[in-house]
């Protein structure tokens, strides 16, 4: 299969797997994965039940019932999206007329209307959206292909307005080899990506990554609404930084012609955490500042009697450590400590300047200091 191919679904359907109708040579593929088939006036996904699972806009699924541009995503395997109708992207001059500031709901209406004579259910979403209806988060996930599981990892942050994506971060991935470089073209070539006016790519300070990034940029095409493009922060210790952007910037204005003059790269001497919420009988200052030489660990500790007669009691640590060689603070939860980075569960994350902590029963923000 080459991407992009269309796969034709029969009322009786077609299975997944190794041995299905559809076979998938995959490493986490079953004999018989999954089966997408039509009941009762419905197309619907059946998940086997074996050991690897089966993402539905990147939530586990064992039936669903398929709506027009869901994302179906066999683990460890191929991502398909589900249509009911032909598809059809929008006219390139009707996206650069929405891309003109400011992006007016008379011009976002015109744009819906355009999308659904092309076949395209995006058009009802910001129809929607126009009206004051509020999309779910699995809702925003169905435009995102292979990465809406990035997003429900808090690896990829995104802000909507008026139905339509207008920020997008990228953060916690390595830029070696091409999946990085394809995870930024996936971006950038999605059509609610047409409207992106502000794009975060985090680099791990390393000149060779913002180089390879605007590569992947520039093969991405135009992208008319782009104004404000951050290759992510780098600590002040960092000297390459100006000779980066003296080179890369030609080579950006010319995909993104609006783009806003401004750094490339974002400084920083340290970071801390401010306590918006502590954590009970806890002694923790208003302002924590995180070490840069060794990790800074936050300890939640339960009230309660003693566990064996001892002295010991339950706890949860986080553990901040800023990492050698990479413009970024990482956070890493003790095993099966609770925690939320922007409302999203994460086992350990990368941190940008602003997130949201909820670490157990205690609430955070993280703030680089400039």
């Amino acid at each position: 299969m080459l991407p992009g191919e269309l796969l034709l679904l029969e009322d009786g359907g077609r299975s997944m797997g190794t041995e299905g109708e559809l076979r998938l040579k995959a490493p986490g593929m079953a004999k018989q994965h999954c089966r997408i088939h039509f009941r009762d006036g419905q197309w619907r996904l059946f998940h086997y039940g074996f050991s690897f699972a089966t993402f539905v806009n990147g939530s586990k699924r064992l039936e669903w019932v398929l709506a027009h541009n869901d994302v179906v995503e066999p683990e460890l395997g191929p991502v398909f999206r589900f249509l009911m109708r032909p598809e059809g992207r929008s006219d390139p001059a009707v996206v650069a007329a929405l891309a003109e500031n400011p992006a007016s709901n008379e011009r976002l209406a015109v744009w819906a209307d355009h999308l659904l004579e092309r076949g395209s259910s995006l058009g009802e979403r910001i129809q929607a959206a126009l009206k004051g209806e509020q999309p779910s988060p699995e809702d925003s996930r169905r435009w995102l292909g292979p990465l809406a599981r990035l997003e429900q990892q808090a690896k990829l942050d995104l802000k909507w307005r008026d139905g339509v994506l207008e920020s997008a971060a990228l953060r916690d991935i390595e830029p070696f080899g091409a999946e990085p470089l394809a995870m930024v073209q996936q971006l950038l070539q999605l059509e609610v990506a047409s409207t992106l006016r502000s794009l975060w790519l985090e680099c791990a300070g390393r000149r060779a990554n913002a180089t390879a990034f605007t590569e992947a940029i520039e093969h991405s095409g135009p992208l008319p609404a782009l104004r404000q493009l951050s290759f992510g922060d780098c600590h002040v210790g960092d000297t390459w930084m100006g000779d980066a952007e003296a080179t890369l910037w030609p080579r950006l204005k010319r995909v993104a012609p609006r783009l806003e003059k401004s750094p490339l790269f974002s400084t920083f001497r340290g970071a801390r955490l401010k306590v918006l919420t502590p954590f009970p009988n806890s002694q923790y200052p208003p302002e924590i500042t995180i070490s840069d030489v060794t990790p800074t660990e936050l300890l939640d500790i339960p009230a309660g009697p003693a566990e064996l007669g001892g002295t010991n009691r339950s706890f949860n640590y986080w553990r901040f450590k800023r990492e050698d060689g990479r413009g970024r603070y990482r956070l890493d939860p003790s095993r099966g400590a609770p925690t939320l980075v922007n409302d999203k569960p994460a086992a350990m994350a990368a941190l940008r300047d602003g997130d949201l902590l909820q670490l157990g029963r205690g609430l955070f923000r993280f703030e680089l200091v400039r």
